[in-house]
This record gives structure tokens, C-alpha cells and sequence, in this order.
């Protein structure tokens, strides 16, 4: 059965383009239409992985849902995508549960391999 990666990014573009390479790589893709929905898709879907961006729109951010998420139980692993490659923010994703952080733009490799380990450690 192929793995289940949920995305909840606010640029469409992202979207549509993650939604793409998951699908050739052979993940099942989940679209979370907003952040108030994200959890309710984690528990109603089961997601092997999240996607999650750290800036959101209508006021929701991205650090806060991740922690939400990984408050959840089971709870999935969670890559962050950051407008900004800083180190401050990598930290921040890490100690909020983030499993992995990537800076935007990232090449779609490094995208995909992530995405596999990740998804490669849920049981």
C-alpha cells in the first residue's frame, strides 16, 4: 500500500508541484485546504507524513500547527518547508516536533529523499 503524505502549504503553486512529484514517486497525496482542517484530516486520514509550511495564512502559523500535530497520537512525522533557510528557524521547527526542516526553493531531490526517510521510519 502506497504511503501517505498530507501537504498544508498557503502558495497553490507548491501545492500543485508537491502533488505532482509525490504522485511519480508513488505516495498516495493528501491537500489540506486550511490549517482549521489539518488535524481532522490527520485523524480521519492517517498520514504517514506532513507536509506542513511555517507561514500560513489567516493568521495561523505554521510553528503552532506543528506542534499540534505532533501532540497528536499517533503522530506523524512532520517536514517543515521555510520561506527562510535560517538557522533560527530550523531550531524553532525542531523544538515545536518537526522531523525534518527544508528551506524554500529546495531541489526536488532533496524534497523526495526526505520525504522517504520519513516515511521509511513509520511503522
Amino acid at each position: 500500500m502506497a504511503k501517505r503524505v498530507l501537504i498544508l502549504d498557503p502558495d497553490e503553486s507548491i501545492v500543485v508541484s508537491l502533488e505532482f512529484l509525490l504522485h511519480r514517486a508513488g505516495y498516495t497525496v493528501l491537500v489540506a485546504d486550511a490549517a482549521s482542517s489539518l488535524l481532522d484530516q490527520i485523524v480521519n486520514e492517517a498520514p504517514d507524513v506532513v507536509v506542513l509550511a511555517d507561514e500560513q495564512r489567516q493568521g495561523a502559523d505554521g510553528f503552532e500547527l506543528c506542534r499540534a500535530v505532533c501532540a497528536e497520537r499517533p503522530a506523524p512525522p512532520v517536514l517543515m518547508l521555510a520561506s527562510r533557510a535560517r538557522d533560527a528557524d530550523a531550531a524553532k521547527a525542531r523544538a515545536v516536533g518537526a522531523a525534518d526542516f527544508l528551506a524554500k526553493p529546495f531541489p526536488t531531490r532533496d524534497f523526495l529523499e526526505r520525504i522517504a526517510r520519513l516515511a521509511s521510519e513509520v511503522v
